[in-house]
């Protein structure tokens, strides 16, 4: 766990690769490996963007997130991913709420990064992932702003 340490250049190479494989690997399966989607999730920590390859990590774990309940530390670094590559953070919130809605809104932490995609220009997509996530509390009244201010 060095989550929040600064990694030298190969050491985030490393973790790169290492992700790589388990991805590509978990591809040839039958059924996707639930449990280490989720768990690869925690190395979003290590992701400066959401784009390119790193969207493509991020849109291979967001469904399975809640396996191994890794939603609110995925959800943390979406946000602070949300403002550098706005679009892979909606994809990958697109994945993860339409697979399943989470059961709270851990230090509101999907309300911030719902309200930062109307933000940065995506407000329709902002009112669809406020719309899923209407039983969470709060939401319901997020969902209604951004509904007034469309």
């Amino acid at each position: 766990m060095v989550r929040g340490e600064t990694l030298t250049r190969e050491q985030k190479e490393r973790v790169r690769l290492f992700r790589s494989r388990c991805l590509d690997w978990g591809r040839q399966l039958a059924e996707p490996p639930r449990g280490l989607l989720s768990s690869l999730a925690l190395l979003t920590c290590f992701l400066e963007t959401a784009d390119g390859e790193e969207r493509t990590l991020l849109e291979a774990v967001a469904p399975y997130v809640q396996t191994g309940h890794n939603t609110y530390e995925f959800v943390a670094e979406l946000v602070r991913l949300v403002q550098v590559s706005t679009e892979g953070v909606g994809a990958a919130l697109n994945l993860m709420t339409a697979t399943r809605v989470p059961d709270f809104d851990y230090e509101d932490r999907l309300k911030t990064l719902v309200r930062a995609l109307a933000e940065r220009g995506s407000k329709p997509d902002a009112i669809l992932y406020a719309d899923r996530l209407r039983s969470l509390p709060g939401m319901q009244a997020l969902f209604d702003e951004l509904r007034r201010s469309n």
